[in-house]
């Protein structure tokens, strides 16, 4: 009865709205509330675990394989070079626009906050907005642009609570980039590595 529940593509529906109320006090996800936010992700992981041992949900579809991982991470490679470049001209024309209200706080804080970004936010971010949705969305639709496109407009949505239009902006493209990645080597690994690697170079150029 459950398996059959939550496999309903209302049922997906549903979620997103859930998302959505959650978002809706943009107050609460600001990064001086970062355990808020971590608070929300390991909700999360325990939501996703139930789901996956309950309903029978294909794991392998969550990408979770070291198979292609090398050959992925080199395919990627170039795009995310020009990615990073984009944000370092973007961010000399425009320091200003990179205002995410982060508190540096002391160097052990910062370090925290970096540590829990690379190994909780980002396997969250990725098994969620990735793995979950897209697969969610083939009970809608099995076209490659749809849940490319549709995939990143949630990953972007989930971040515009944080009122930084270059973020929201920045993460749907971001989006568009892990989503082809994601779909052609099934590999979550990959992914995870490039977000870690692209937030942490926006959380360094902040704090300069």
């Amino acid at each position: 009865m459950l398996k059959k529940l939550v496999a309903n593509k209302y049922y997906f529906l549903a979620e997103l709205l859930l998302l959505v109320l959650i978002t809706l006090n943009r107050g609460l996800f600001t990064h001086q509330n970062y355990q808020i936010r971590l608070t929300v992700y390991l909700v999360s992981i325990f939501y996703l675990v139930f789901i996956l041992k309950f309903t029978g949900f294909p794991t392998r579809q969550l990408g979770l394989q070291t198979e292609n991982f090398v050959k992925s991470i080199g395919v990627a490679t170039p795009t995310l070079i020009l990615y990073l470049i984009s944000l370092f001209l973007v961010y000399s024309l425009w320091t200003t626009i990179f205002d995410l209200g982060i508190d540096q706080g002391t160097i052990s804080s910062i370090i925290l906050r970096m540590l829990a970004y690379v190994f909780i936010s980002v396997p969250v971010q990725e098994i969620v907005f990735r793995s979950y949705v897209i697969h969610r969305l083939k009970s809608f639709s099995s076209k490659r642009y749809f849940l490319i496109i549709i995939s990143s407009l949630i990953f972007a949505y989930a971040h515009w609570p944080f009122g930084n239009i270059l973020l929201t902006i920045g993460s749907f493209f971001f989006g568009i980039y892990a989503a082809v990645s994601f779909l052609r080597f099934r590999n979550i690994f990959t992914v995870m590595v490039l977000h870690a690697i692209v937030g942490l170079t926006l959380m360094l150029g902040v704090l300069q």
